[in-house]
């Protein structure tokens, strides 16, 4: 998988003796599911940093790698964000949580990690969570109890005040 293993873009890949990759290539999908030039030159790109020794700069491996300190430190960020809305229906906590790694190539491997739990006096969980997958830029938390819970290893780098302006929207 280019994007769960690899970190790059999404793609199927097949190894394996040259016979049986050539009956592959014959097969009549072949042409239909074959990639294009641009996903070609994005994976190249990324088989070139692993080359290099150098993935650690890839976005999903820094989000893997990242100590709970440092998500700590993006929870901090999100809940005064959110304090500063200056909205008391508005209750947020920083919790520990278990991250998976995801998808048929790294089926649920945990990971410790870092949490955000919101909830908004007047709006229920389902509610909260339907109008911040309908944002402008959807964010996607889980629901537990009567809070959605928002994983910090699952942020890039400085998207903080992207839950912020969400949720503020979403409770508008």
């Amino acid at each position: 998988s280019g994007d769960k293993l690899l970190g790059g873009p999404q793609a199927g890949l097949i190894l394996g003796r040259r016979d049986y990759v050539m009956r592959l290539r014959k097969n009549h999908l072949f042409r239909a599911l074959r990639v294009d030039k641009l996903t070609y030159i994005a994976l190249r790109g990324v088989l070139e940093v692993y080359v290099e020794s150098r993935e650690s700069e890839l976005p999903v491996i820094k989000n893997i790698e990242m100590n709970t300190q440092e998500l700590k430190k993006r929870a901090q960020r999100v809940v005064r964000g959110l304090k500063k809305i200056g909205q008391k229906s508005v209750i947020c906590e920083i919790v520990d949580s278990i991250a998976e790694v995801g998808g048929g190539s790294l089926p649920g491997i945990p990971l410790k990690s870092v949490a955000v739990k919101v909830r908004v006096e007047g709006i229920n969980a389902h509610q909260l969570a339907g109008r911040l997958r309908l944002a402008d830029t959807p964010i996607i938390g889980r629901i537990e109890g009567e809070w959605v819970v928002m994983d910090m290893r699952s942020l890039l780098e400085g998207e903080e005040a992207m839950i912020v302006k969400g949720i503020r929207r979403a409770i508008d």
